[in-house]
């Protein structure tokens, strides 16, 4: 639980000032003054900086420590801009179409592509999974199953034997 972290990503082309802006639901934690995130650049917000350094390295760029924590099971997150407007939001769980794997274990929970809303389960996946539980995931940069767009989405269906004529 000391490792738990949100990973704030500036999918814009202009730097972006997020002094002030908040974290909300679930966890709380508030950007310092001075806070900015380059276009295109990764900023993590962690529970526990020095557990998150020792496991993770200090090359990552890290904020903390976000009060709260994240639940297992499921949360809902907000980022709140200045104006306490909401930027971004998602409400994850480990339950129906979301990802298993990352339930407190080894994998993270990461978003596949930042253009698509962080509401739909459809756009989130489990980070590679390793052969021992260790800290994964890659906070910091890309993620594993980063994609611009999402693949098709199919919902339903029906399999059925093919009748065999005689």
């Amino acid at each position: 639980d000391t490792l738990q972290y949100i990973e704030i990503f500036n999918r814009g082309p202009q730097p972006v000032d997020l002094s002030g802006w908040a974290l909300t639901k679930g966890i709380k934690f508030t950007f310092p003054p001075k806070t900015a995130l380059s276009a295109g650049a990764y900023l993590v917000v962690c529970r526990d900086v020095t557990a998150f350094s020792r496991a993770y390295g200090r090359n990552v760029p890290v904020l903390g420590n976000f009060t709260g924590k994240l639940g297992h099971s499921g949360e809902r997150l907000e980022l709140l801009d200045l104006e306490k407007k909401l930027v971004d939001a998602v409400k994850y769980s480990d339950q129906g179409e979301w990802p298993t794997a990352p339930d407190g274990h080894s994998p993270s929970l990461e978003r596949i592509s930042p253009f698509i809303s962080g509401e739909l389960s459809a756009n989130w996946a489990s980070s590679k999974m390793g052969l021992t539980e260790r800290p994964l995931g890659t906070p910091g940069s890309g993620n594993d199953s980063f994609s611009s767009n999402l693949p098709p989405i199919i919902k339903g269906g029906a399999f059925s034997s093919p009748k065999v004529s005689q």
